[in-house]
């Protein structure tokens, strides 16, 4: 006995394989920042690189192994997964955050500010890249400019009840006058 599919069928057929890859890139993301929040980072590193086999255009899946790479210490790594998220996603200010990070984290300030200044650019209200632009700029000694990060990061802090972040503000703008 031989089936016929019509168009109809084979259409909708289609559209379940595609959805189940698109489910399938979900859940490595998933399971990838399970393995990250456990500190689990070769496991991480390999799911997300698992959903970019499957969406080879998912600028968070790049970014996320770009983060997990960071964690590793393995920064050249981190940098190129950071900068292909930009690539795919220009405005994806997470990506700019964690280049910031990489770059922070190596030692490369003037990159760093320039990262945590391009998310800022892209969210106003990216509290985290105030906080970590202006540690910065405190490594660089330029206080006042720090000082006003972390004004705008707490002013941030408070409008998004975020209490640590808030707490953490309070205490170097304490510290640094």
């Amino acid at each position: 006995m031989r089936i016929n599919l019509d168009k109809k069928s084979h259409r909708k057929r289609e559209h379940l394989i595609l959805n189940m890859d698109k489910q399938s890139d979900e859940s490595y993301l998933e399971s990838g920042n399970a393995f990250a929040q456990n500190d689990q980072y070769d496991n991480a590193i390999s799911e997300f690189s698992k959903a970019i086999e499957i969406d080879p255009q998912s600028a968070k899946a790049y970014s996320n192994r770009g983060v997990a790479y960071i964690k590793k210490e393995r920064y050249s790594k981190a940098l190129a997964d950071l900068s292909k998220a930009i690539e795919i996603d220009p405005e994806y200010a997470e990506a700019y955050y964690n280049r910031g990070l990489s770059y922070g984290l190596t030692g490369k300030y003037e990159a760093a500010i320039g990262e945590f200044s391009n998310a800022i650019e892209k969210d106003p209200n990216f509290a985290d890249a105030y906080f970590n632009r202006a540690a910065v700029y405190l490594k660089k000694r330029q206080v006042s400019r720090a000082a006003a990060d972390f004004k705008q990061c707490l002013k941030i802090a408070r409008e998004q009840g975020n209490s640590d972040l808030q707490k953490d503000c309070e205490n170097i703008l304490e510290q640094i006058g």
